[in-house]
């Protein structure tokens, strides 16, 4: 089974890998259109299924800022459709299912090392590319193992 994980955001990703974790793409999620339009057109490895992270805007965020994110969003949507039999996961359902729920008094700086750590570990091939910087990349490809693992216990079922 070959899955797609999207984390949408402005320093988001896309991953795709198989059941038997091996990484066929990350790619930082693309600041232009013709990029997307590359993805879709270019992208060899058609996944069975596409996850894809459901976001919000925040409260706080100016209109500018909110209104670039659901860009964005929207973008990232567009791109999971083309790809292929969408679902839509929660921030807190795909890191709860890895054990990545948040520790009380936990910083964001350290929660979100915690994800590349385990990203690091779930993938050790692309290790030297998952950093803070970049921790979309990481998110990418843990939702992309959480889509698998949901895969499987539907299969169970």
């Amino acid at each position: 089974m070959i899955v797609c994980g999207i984390d949408p955001g402005a320093n988001g990703a896309i991953a795709i890998i198989d059941s038997d974790l091996n990484v066929f793409m990350v790619a930082d999620m693309p600041k232009d259109n013709q990029t997307f339009v590359d993805i879709i057109r270019n992208n060899r490895y058609k996944p069975d299924k596409t996850y894809l992270e459901d976001v919000h805007a925040l409260p706080r965020q100016s209109t500018v800022a909110s209104f670039t994110f659901g860009k964005n969003v929207g973008k990232a949507e567009l791109l999971s459709e083309c790809l292929g039999n969408v679902e839509l996961v929660s921030p807190t359902v795909w890191k709860k299912a890895l054990g990545l729920k948040r520790i009380e008094g936990e910083n964001k700086t350290a929660y979100k090392h915690r994800s590349i750590a385990l990203a690091k570990e779930l993938f050790p091939e692309c290790a030297k590319h998952l950093t803070a910087s970049k921790d979309g990349r990481a998110e990418a490809l843990l939702i992309a193992r959480y889509g698998l693992l949901n895969e499987r216990k539907k299969i169970k079922c």
